[in-house]
């Protein structure tokens, strides 16, 4: 494989096995032949299940994993505010450099590798029509927001981009020092980068903060890592397990390694379903690694190196071949399975932080307005997740907040009683957050005459399922099969299928000329939760207006909820731009790449989107020795306030149980129920078993 622009090596065109790693462990050893198989992931499936993703990426064209190609260079991303986006916009504008005559601007760039692949400069809007001159070269595209660089015209150091007057007006933006500093006090130590000059360029003084010039360069990272979703050695797969001893373990990495790069394969082994800390091995070199005695469980890491920033090792597969020796008790012969509800966790690459769910302010935003009392008497988990929607519908206006904006509080808002669909989703998040709900800030924009758009995801246990809550209309969408309510994800994607097809860009050319509707998707306004079954599909519904869902062609999240807990960073004035440079964006090849150029985070990885919440991951096996004894274990991925576990057998009641417990089984089906409950009292999603024991 070699990366676009790069010239075949012989190195480069061989490909080979990245090594055959042997580890045997003989501290135990048990009567019974080992038995050996192959569990073997592909790229594709590795980077989508796994469980830790850095500085790594699927590369489809290649047929493996590569290292990130792309990096954002930018000194304002933290403090950049909108400019002048409508007439009656009356809150604080930036400051901005007019490019006429002698008045120029200078922006530093620093790039410590300057070996690209591409370059592109990511201007403001103000200073699209500038022209633009790169270590004292004129770039040849006169106008446009997004500038290619030719690679050979950077260097290793500090890159200088020159602003000046073009053909028609243009002024650079300034992210003021304090807005920056504000969201990124890490920054206070760098220099200053940006410069005006009011004699043609003699003389160069600094400005109050940075401008907005980035650029996006497409270079493989120095160092990235994946880490495998947890792989049972016995090959039961999750839920009922035969107990074994693992003898030994083959780990086959699939790869190859251009000049200047190298793949390290690790191994980590432990007796949990789940990786625990507490329990597990540290990382070792495949070549050196055991498995500790009562190790059933292996996870396998990835480490990417390149010091060419044109090349990067490429990973296609992992085969991981245990020996084991297996044990069934005699005991455990009239011991089988029935229904197993055991789902694989998801992970998010995304570092997505948190809020309390014991913030005072959530505290106070639950007992002030009664939020108790709005959900009583609702019958289900996800009807009072509609009925707290539709409270904040009625106690908010659509009015947008062009003098004073407020802060990401809902307390706030809700006192206002107003503000744009930024403010609807902000109190809809933390209202849901106060309720023990976890809920994050998504918002999106589809390119044509359609505004932005922000909404509020909440975590559904009671559909195992992120679901899009919208505000100020108060609607949900749902399958239309089943009612079940759709994500943001799952409403983008039937979106795309009926605007774009599987192959048309994304863009306003090859948007449709009239609005389209679908059978593929129902729309819930009101206090309903399913649709009244004299309801018309939604491309029946107002044909002459967009339908409600087709804002969602690019998506982007905040990554973070904790806005009680940490007032910033946050993006100055969220919804009259969207220029913020730390969003999280999700790119496919039928988004244009200017969807991203001016952002730090893009992400083509389904899970980081739809991760999952409060769910149990578990496996039972007998006990040797014990007829009608198992052991459970239970693990759980991500949990936010994560409180304790709870079991119950049968039709009875629900326990705090440790992670790990023995339980006797009587004769006939058993059923085991697991879930986990957080701090705020709100239980998550069952896993369960059923067994069947005839001694």
């Amino acid at each position: 494989m070699r990366s676009a622009g790069e010239p075949e090596s012989g190195n480069a065109r061989a490909k080979r096995l990245v090594g055959t790693f042997v580890s045997t462990a003989a501290t135990l050893c048990l009567a019974g032949d080992a038995a050996a198989q192959s569990l073997r992931l592909d790229a594709e499936q590795a980077f989508e299940r796994g469980t830790e993703v850095a500085n790594v990426r699927y590369d489809g064209q290649a047929g493996g994993v590569v290292l990130n190609m792309r990096r954002l260079i930018e000194d304002d991303g933290p403090g950049v505010r909108p400019y002048n986006v409508r007439d009656w916009y009356h809150l604080e504008l930036p400051e901005t450099v007019e490019l006429e005559g002698d008045l120029q601007a200078l922006k530093i760039l620093h790039l410590d590798r300057p070996q690209v692949l591409e370059a592109v400069l990511a201007l403001h809007s103000q200073t699209a029509n500038a022209e633009i001159v790169v270590n004292g070269d004129v770039l040849t595209e006169q106008s446009g927001r997004y500038r290619a660089i030719p690679p050979e015209l950077l260097r290793e150091g500090d890159n200088e981009i020159l602003l000046r007057a073009g053909s028609r007006p243009a002024r650079a933006v300034v992210a003021s020092r304090w807005d920056i500093l504000r969201n990124a006090p890490d920054r206070a130590g760098r220099p200053s980068r940006s410069f005006r000059s009011d004699d043609g360029g003699r003389r160069w003084e600094e400005v109050g903060g940075e401008f907005f010039v980035r650029m996006h360069v497409f270079q493989h990272a120095e160092e990235g890592h994946l880490v495998s979703p947890v792989i049972d050695l016995g090959g039961d797969g999750g839920g009922l397990t035969t107990p074994v001893t693992v003898e030994g373990f083959e780990v086959k990495a699939d790869a190859s390694t251009p000049d200047g790069t190298e793949l390290l394969m690790q191994v980590r082994t432990g007796p949990t379903p789940v990786y625990d800390r507490s329990f597990w091995s540290r990382w070792q070199p495949v070549g050196e690694a055991v498995a500790d005695p009562g190790h059933r469980y292996l996870q396998w890491r990835a480490v990417m190196r390149s010091t060419d920033p044109l090349r990067t090792p490429l990973l296609e597969g992992v085969e991981v071949a245990p020996r084991v020796a297996r044990e069934l008790p005699e005991w455990a012969g009239g011991l089988s399975s029935g229904e197993v509800h055991n789902p694989e966790l998801r992970y998010t690459s995304i570092p997505f932080i948190y809020e309390n769910f014991h913030h005072p302010k959530l505290r106070e935003l639950r007992e002030e307005y009664e939020l108790d009392e709005v959900v009583k008497g609702a019958d289900s988990e996800f009807e009072a997740m509609v009925l707290l929607r539709d409270w904040v519908r009625r106690n908010f206006s659509y009015d947008p907040p062009v003098r004073e904006y407020p802060d990401w509080d809902a307390g706030e808002i809700l006192r206002i009683g107003s503000g744009f669909c930024v403010q609807s989703a902000i109190a809809m998040m933390q209202v849901y957050l106060s309720m023990g709900f976890t809920s994050r800030f998504v918002f999106g924009f589809h390119p044509g005459p359609d505004a932005g758009h922000e909404v509020a995801e909440v975590w559904s246990n009671e559909h195992d399922k992120w679901v899009l809550m919208d505000l100020p209309g108060g609607f949900h969408h749902v399958e239309p099969e089943n009612h079940i309510p759709l994500s943001m994800m799952e409403i983008h994607e039937r979106m795309i299928s009926v605007y774009y097809g599987d192959d048309k860009m994304i863009t306003a050319a090859n948007r449709p000329r009239e609005p389209l509707g679908t059978d593929q998707i129902i729309t819930v306004t009101g206090a309903d939760i399913e649709p009244d079954p004299e309801v018309r599909r939604v491309r029946d519904l107002e044909p002459a207006r967009s339908p409600r869902w087709n804002r969602w062609a690019n998506m982007r999240m905040m990554p973070r909820n904790d806005f009680y807990s940490r007032r910033y960073p946050t993006p100055y004035h969220q919804g009259f731009g969207w220029d913020w440079s730390e969003y999280f964006v999700w790119h496919t090849p039928q988004h244009p790449r200017s969807q991203f150029l001016r952002y730090s985070n893009v992400t083509e990885r389904r899970s980081d989107w739809e991760w999952t919440l409060n769910r149990v991951r578990f496996d039972v096996a007998p006990l040797p020795g014990e007829p009608g004894r198992v052991r459970v274990q239970m693990g759980t991925g991500t949990t936010p306030g994560f409180e304790r576990y709870e079991v119950r057998t049968g039709d009875g009641e629900w326990r705090a149980e440790s992670p790990s417990f023995v339980l006797g089984l009587d004769e006939g089906w058993n059923r085991i129920e697991m879930r986990v409950r957080n701090s705020a009292g709100v239980a998550g999603a069952v896993s369960y078993i059923e067994l069947n024991y005839l001694p």
